[in-house]
Formats: structure tokens, C-alpha cells, sequence
């Protein structure tokens, strides 16, 4: 396990005390923050002295569990800011495929209590985990004690918001609806692919950039965009699919 402080991305201590929001938090989207924020306050009542953290895997844990995992909405640079962002302290990135047969039981003992000094947690109303899937948030709530906050779904538009949907609607070409339910816009950050130069042909430069091998692409299609480019921001349009 790494033990990272959002903030600054550099390694760091495990606090003597911590809470500990859990699960995958790709996009940490609109849910994600809201259950971040009751961990604060459970924090701020109850657990003064903690730190507050998370703790979720290098990757997603479909990355291992499906044949056919889907692209991630977030990179691990991405997910640590949006974490910092969201008033967390301790990020806890784990590596999922040595504790993919971890019994719920031992999860919580040894990894959480033992080596992450967990005092509490919090997740989210459908949270699994351990070998199978097994652990839910009933077994983790008696296992550390009743100190545990469980969140119902966080709903727009009368649906739960979830990184599943997110993803939908970024396939389906609904930018704008995702970024809703994301609390910002869908992210590149990717280095610059020199190309044929055919845009000065047609009087205005362009810039090639490639999808991260494991990153979500949205529909094929032209889009407003907005670019930061060595800290100044342009109004831009990006066109996603094959080169014409």
C-alpha cells in the first residue's frame, strides 16, 4: 500500500487515528464528495483526532474482475486532486490483486484496523468488499464496532449518480450531462503527439493528443472544449476519433 497526502501527491506517514472513506471513487463525482463531506463531519464530531482519509486501489477493481473493464473517468494524479479538493488528508492506495482474496473478516482486522489504524468508516449504501465480494456495509458496520457511516445514493434526475452512468452518457456523447454529475468537466491531460502539421494548411494550428491506455473515450465527434495550455486557458474544439 502507498500512503499519499492529496495535497502535494507525496508519500507520507499513516496518522496514529484515521477515518476512512471507502471505495473506487473514479471521477470522484457529486456522490463521491457528498459521502467525503459526512465523513468530515461524523470526523469532526466524533474523532477530532484523526485524519481524515480514503482508501481505494491503484486502478479500479473492475480492471482485475472483468474481461472487459470500462475506461477509467479519472487518473491517479486526477482522482488525488479532486480528493484534496474534497477536504480529504491521507489517500490510501491499495494494490487489489494482493488483497482480492482477503476474507471481509481479515480485510477489516488487518488492513484497515492493523495497518491503517481505521477508528471509523464510511461508504456508500451498495459498498462490497473483500474475497467474492462478500463484505458489505451490515459486516463492516459489526466489525468496527457501529462506527461506521453508510450513505443512501446521491440522485439526479431521480437516478443514483454513479461512475457507471457518468460513463454512459460520456459514450452517448452528453458531455454536458455528465459534467453535472461529475461537478466539472470530463478531463484530458496528455502530452502533445506531433502530427502532419495539416492544420497550418488550414490557417489555424492543431494539436494531437492520445487517450491513456485504461482512459474512458467519449463519443466520436467534434467538441467545445475548453484548453489549458502552460497556465493559460483558450476556448477550443476537439474532434474525437480516427484522424481524417
Amino acid at each position: 500500500m502507498r500512503i499519499l497526502d492529496p495535497r502535494t501527491a507525496q508519500t507520507c506517514e499513516m496518522p496514529r487515528e484515521t477515518v476512512l472513506c471507502l471505495g473506487n471513487f473514479d471521477g470522484v463525482h457529486l456522490g463521491h464528495r457528498a459521502l467525503i463531506r459526512a465523513a468530515r463531519e461524523m470526523r469532526d464530531e466524533k474523532y477530532p483526532h484523526a485524519a481524515l482519509g480514503v482508501f481505494c486501489f491503484r486502478g479500479l477493481s473492475s480492471d482485475w474482475l472483468s474481461q472487459n473493464p470500462p475506461g477509467h473517468l479519472t487518473s491517479e494524479e486526477e482522482r488525488l486532486e479532486r480528493f484534496a479538493e474534497a477536504g480529504a488528508e491521507l489517500a490510501v492506495i491499495a494494490d487489489f490483486s494482493r488483497l482480492r482474496d482477503t476474507e471481509p473478516q481479515e480485510f477489516v482486522r488487518r488492513i484497515l484496523v492493523g495497518d491503517c489504524h481505521c477508528v471509523a468508516a464510511a461508504c456508500g449504501f451498495n459498498h462490497r468488499f473483500g474475497r467474492m465480494g462478500a463484505g458489505t456495509p451490515e459486516l463492516l458496520r459489526e466489525l468496527l464496532d457501529g462506527n461506521v457511516l453508510v450513505c443512501p445514493a446521491v440522485l439526479s434526475g431521480g437516478e443514483p449518480i454513479s461512475s457507471t452512468r457518468i460513463r454512459r452518457l460520456l459514450t452517448e456523447g452528453r458531455p454536458d450531462a455528465a459534467a453535472e454529475l461529475m461537478g466539472q468537466p470530463y478531463l484530458l491531460e496528455a502530452p502533445v503527439i506531433h502530427g502532419a502539421r495539416l492544420g497550418r494548411t488550414l490557417g489555424f494550428p492543431t494539436v494531437n493528443q492520445r487517450f491513456p491506455a485504461r482512459a474512458l473515450i467519449p463519443k466520436a465527434g467534434v467538441y467545445a472544449t475548453v484548453c489549458r495550455v502552460d497556465g493559460a486557458t483558450y476556448a477550443g474544439v476537439t474532434d474525437i476519433g480516427t484522424r481524417p
